[in-house]
C-alpha cells in the first residue's frame, strides 16, 4: 500500500515536471517562404526587378512579397518552372533549393536516402556537400522539416559569408579574334586623337583589327590610312570587346606585389617618367607649396605631405597596402555570362595642423571692444584663405595580373586635404568591396571595420580617393571607385559681456583654437564650441567608361555620412575651455561690486600665491592701495606666458602645469608688486 502511494506521488511530480518544462520552453518562431525570400533579398542586396509582369501567376502585383519573388526568379535563385507558396512555412528542403542557386553552384552531389520525398533532391545533396545541411544519424535529409527563424538567419549567414568571400578556382581561358593582326609600335600616337604615325608603309588595311605593346597592350580598328613622303598616318577608333574577344573564362585571386606594378607618379616636376619598381622607392618632392616624401615597397604605398599655410603647417599621410583582389569574369556570345570582383585592401589616414604663427597676428586684439572684435577675428582669418582645402592626385598604377595574359588590374589614388585650427586624425580601415554580375544584374557588397582616434579643435577633412578597375586590353571592363575618410567642423560661438554682465551671443566663422587663444586674456569674452565628426565613405561601381556599365550595369551609393557614422559617441560635443559638455553653461553675470581697498603705502594682495589647475581661472584680490589709485590703474603681466595667463581684471588661468610669476603695477610705474602662481 504505502509503495503505491510513493509511484503515485512520483507520477503527481513527474506530470508536474514536464508541464512546467513543456510551459516554460522558448517558443520557436516559425517563418514563412515570402519572408525567407524577403531575407535573401534584402541581405544580399539582390538587384530590384523591373518587370512589372509576374513570373508566378498565384504571385501578383498586390501580394507583398511580389518584388522579393520576382527579383529572386532574375537572380536565379527560383526557377518558375517550380511552383511556390509563399505563405507556406519554409521547410529545410526550400532553404537547401535557394541558397545553393545563391552560390550559383552545380548540381553535382550524390543523392540522399530520402530523396524520393523531396521536390529539390538534387539541391538538398549539394547543400550537404556544401557544408549547408547534414544528414541525420540514418543518412536521412528530411527535406520538409520545418526550419524555424533562428536557423534560417544562421544558414543564410553562412552562405553570405560564402558569396561575397569567394574562394577563386585559378581558372584561365582567353579566346582572342584569330583576325587581329600584329603591328608595329608606332614612332608617334596621339592617344586622345587616336592617331598613330610610321615612317614606313603598313602591313594592315583599312577595317582591320591591330594590336601593339609599348608597355600596355594596345588594340583599335583601323578607320584611315593616310600616305605622305614623309610618314604614314592612321586614324583609329575604338574596338568593341566582343570584337576582340570571343569566350573568356578567368577565375583567380592573389596579392598585390607592388614590386611587379608600374606606377606613375602625379608629381610631375619631380618624377615625370614612368617607373618600374625594382626595390623600395623614396622621392621627395616639392611642388609649389607642397613638399613630402612618396615611398613604395612591395606591400603597398605611402605618401607624406606637407602644405605651408598662413597661421601653420598641415602635414598629412596615407598609406595603401594589402591589396587583395579577387576576379572572376566570364563572357560568351556578345554578353557577360559571370562576373565577381572583389577587393580587399587596408588604408591608414593621418591628418595634423597646428597654427604656429597666429599670435604674431592676433596681438592687437585687446584694443577692440565687443563686435569691433568680432568683426576682426573674422576679417583676418577669412584673409588667410586657409579655407580652402587641397585635392593631390598622387598616383596611377598598372598592375598585370598573374598568368593572365591580356588583362591588367589598374589603380588611381588620389588625396583631399582641408585643415585649420589644432588638429590630428588617425584613421585606420580595412576595406572589403564588391560586385557580382549575374543574369545582366548587378549586386554589391561592402565591409568595412575602422580604428578611430583624434584630437579635433578645428575644422577638417580629409578623403582619400581610390578607384581599382580591371582592363581588357585597353578596355575597360568593370572598376570599383571609393572616397572614404574622416569629416569634421567646430562651429564657434563668442560670447560679450558688457559693464553689467549681460551676454550677447554670436556664431561666427573662424576656427575656435585661434578665437580662444586671441582672446584668452579678456575677461570680457567667453568662447564656445560646438563639434560635428563623422565617417565618410562613397562608392561607385563600374563607371561611364566600363563595358558594364555600357551594359546598364552600374550603381552609385552612400554608405557612411553624417547621419549614420558619427564619431561622437554621446551627447557632449559642446566645449568650453576644451573640456566636452551636453550644453553651453555661458549665461548672464551678476554685477560685480568691488570689495571696499583700504589705504596703503604699496600695492597689498589677499594672497601672494595661488594654486589653481590647467584650464581653471582665479582672480587676484587686491586688498589694499596707496591713496588715489583704484583696481583700473592697475596693470597686470605674466612672466611665464606659458604657464599662465593673465585678463587685464587680474583673473588668472592655468595653461600648462609649472609655476608662474604674475607682476601687477600702477600705471605710472610708481608701485608694484609680485604673486605666484602654482599650475598643477
Amino acid at each position: 500500500m504505502r509503495m503505491r502511494q510513493i509511484s503515485k506521488a512520483l507520477q503527481i511530480i513527474l506530470c508536474i515536471f514536464m508541464f512546467v518544462n513543456v510551459g516554460c520552453s522558448k517558443k520557436v518562431e516559425s517563418i514563412t517562404v515570402g519572408e525567407w525570400l524577403e531575407k535573401i533579398v534584402i541581405n544580399a542586396n539582390i538587384p530590384e526587378s523591373t518587370k512589372s509582369n509576374p513570373y508566378f501567376l498565384n504571385i501578383k502585383e498586390d501580394n507583398q512579397y511580389f518584388s522579393y519573388v520576382q527579383a529572386s526568379v532574375e537572380w536565379g535563385i527560383l526557377d518558375t518552372t517550380q511552383p511556390i507558396d509563399v505563405d507556406s512555412l519554409l521547410t529545410k528542403e526550400f532553404v537547401a533549393y535557394t541558397l545553393v542557386n545563391l552560390m550559383h553552384e552545380e548540381l553535382n552531389a550524390a543523392a540522399t536516402k530520402d530523396a524520393s520525398k523531396s521536390n529539390f533532391p538534387e539541391h538538398c545533396a549539394k547543400s550537404i556537400s556544401l557544408g549547408i545541411f547534414q544528414t541525420d544519424k540514418r543518412g536521412m535529409f528530411n527535406p520538409l522539416e520545418k526550419v524555424d527563424r533562428v536557423l534560417a538567419d544562421e544558414k543564410l549567414n553562412l552562405v553570405l559569408g560564402y558569396i561575397n568571400n569567394y574562394d577563386s578556382k585559378d581558372i584561365t581561358q582567353i579566346g582572342l579574334n584569330e583576325e587581329i593582326i600584329e603591328a608595329e609600335i608606332p614612332i608617334e600616337f596621339n592617344e586622345s586623337e587616336k592617331i598613330i604615325r610610321y615612317q614606313d608603309e603598313v602591313n594592315f588595311n583599312e577595317k582591320d583589327i591591330i594590336h601593339w605593346n609599348d608597355g600596355e597592350d594596345q588594340y583599335f580598328r583601323v578607320e584611315k590610312i593616310k600616305k605622305s613622303e614623309e610618314f604614314t598616318e592612321v586614324q583609329l577608333s575604338e574596338v568593341d570587346y566582343f570584337e576582340l574577344f570571343n569566350n573568356v573564362e578567368v577565375d583567380g585571386s592573389f596579392e598585390i606585389d607592388f614590386s611587379n606594378a608600374s606606377i606613375t607618379s602625379s608629381f610631375e616636376e619631380i618624377n615625370p617618367n614612368e617607373y618600374k619598381i625594382d626595390k623600395m622607392v623614396l622621392k621627395e618632392f616639392q611642388l609649389g607649396d607642397l613638399s613630402g616624401t612618396f615611398n613604395v615597397d612591395n606591400e603597398g604605398i605611402q605618401v607624406k605631405i606637407k602644405k605651408k599655410q598662413k597661421y601653420g603647417e598641415l602635414v598629412s599621410e596615407i598609406k595603401l597596402y594589402k591589396v587583395k583582389p579577387t576576379i572572376r569574369w566570364k563572357t560568351s556570345s556578345n554578353m557577360i555570362e559571370d562576373a565577381y570582383f572583389k577587393l580587399d585592401f587596408s588604408t591608414l589616414e593621418s591628418i595634423k595642423y597646428h597654427n604656429t604663427k597666429f599670435k604674431n597676428y592676433y596681438s592687437d586684439f585687446k584694443n577692440f571692444e565687443g563686435k569691433d572684435l568680432v568683426t576682426k577675428i573674422v576679417n583676418t582669418f577669412h584673409e588667410s584663405e586657409e579655407m580652402d582645402g587641397v585635392l593631390i592626385p598622387i598616383c596611377d598604377i598598372q598592375v598585370p595580373i598573374p598568368n593572365v595574359p591580356v588583362l591588367t588590374l589598374g589603380m588611381k589614388l588620389q588625396l583631399h586635404l582641408y585643415a585649420s585650427g589644432k588638429i590630428e586624425i588617425v584613421l585606420m580601415n580595412q576595406h572589403q568591396i564588391g560586385l557580382e554580375i549575374r543574369n545582366n544584374k548587378l549586386r554589391t557588397f561592402s565591409n568595412n571595420e575602422r580604428d578611430l582616434d583624434f584630437i579635433m579643435k578645428a575644422s577638417a577633412n580629409s578623403t582619400l580617393g581610390f578607384t581599382t578597375s580591371l582592363k581588357a586590353a585597353n578596355i575597360h571592363l568593370i572598376d570599383i571607385g571609393i572616397k572614404g575618410g574622416i569629416e569634421g567642423s567646430v562651429a564657434t560661438t563668442v560670447h560679450l559681456y558688457d559693464k553689467n554682465g549681460e551676454i550677447t551671443t554670436t556664431k561666427i566663422n573662424a576656427p575656435l583654437d585661434i578665437v580662444d587663444e586671441s582672446t584668452i586674456t579678456r575677461d570680457d569674452v567667453k568662447v564656445c564650441g560646438d563639434i560635428k565628426a563623422n565617417l565618410l565613405l562613397d562608392i561607385t561601381v563600374n563607371s561611364k567608361k566600363t563595358l558594364a556599365s555600357k551594359l546598364g550595369l552600374s550603381k552609385t551609393w552612400n554608405v557612411l555620412n553624417n547621419s549614420n557614422a558619427s564619431i561622437i559617441p554621446s551627447k557632449r560635443t559642446h566645449l568650453e575651455n576644451w573640456q566636452f559638455l551636453e550644453r553651453c553653461t555661458r549665461l548672464k553675470r551678476k554685477k560685480q561690486h568691488e570689495k571696499e581697498i583700504i589705504t596703503a603705502d604699496k600695492i597689498v594682495l589677499e594672497r601672494v600665491n595661488y594654486l589653481i589647475k590647467i584650464d581653471e581661472s582665479k582672480l587676484i584680490t587686491i586688498k589694499g592701495l596707496p591713496t588715489e589709485y583704484s583696481n583700473s590703474d592697475l596693470i597686470y603681466e605674466t612672466i611665464n606666458p606659458e604657464i599662465c595667463s593673465i585678463a587685464t581684471n587680474g583673473e588668472v588661468k592655468g595653461i600648462e602645469k609649472g609655476s608662474c610669476t604674475i607682476s601687477i603695477k600702477t600705471n605710472d610705474n610708481k608701485y608694484s608688486t609680485l604673486c605666484h602662481v602654482l599650475v598643477s
